[in-house]
């Protein structure tokens, strides 16, 4: 039988991983928003249609990242992503 310890462990390492495996994917998501090459002004945020782990959402923040979460019955859950603020005057 497994201690808690070990079981504690091993949820830490699978968090780790989903998280990194969620970060890789937001960060390929932004690469083809912002390396689009259309001419137009650029985005800044993207929309990730899977929920995120808390870790996922403590990286992204501590990177300078906003994240604001939605979820409702009619447009299911979505994490609007943003990287720049834009100043009000």
């Amino acid at each position: 039988m497994r201690t808690t310890e070990e079981t504690r462990k091993l949820i830490e390492a699978l968090t780790d991983e989903q998280a990194q495996k969620q970060l890789q994917e937001i960060e390929s998501q932004i690469d083809n928003t912002i390396f689009d090459t259309r001419p137009h002004r650029k985005p800044t945020y993207i929309y990730y249609y899977e929920r995120l782990t808390d870790a996922t959402k403590s990286i992204l923040s501590r990177s300078g990242y906003k994240v604001k979460e939605s979820d409702n019955q009619h447009d299911g859950y979505s994490a609007k992503i943003s990287w720049e603020t834009i100043s009000e005057k």
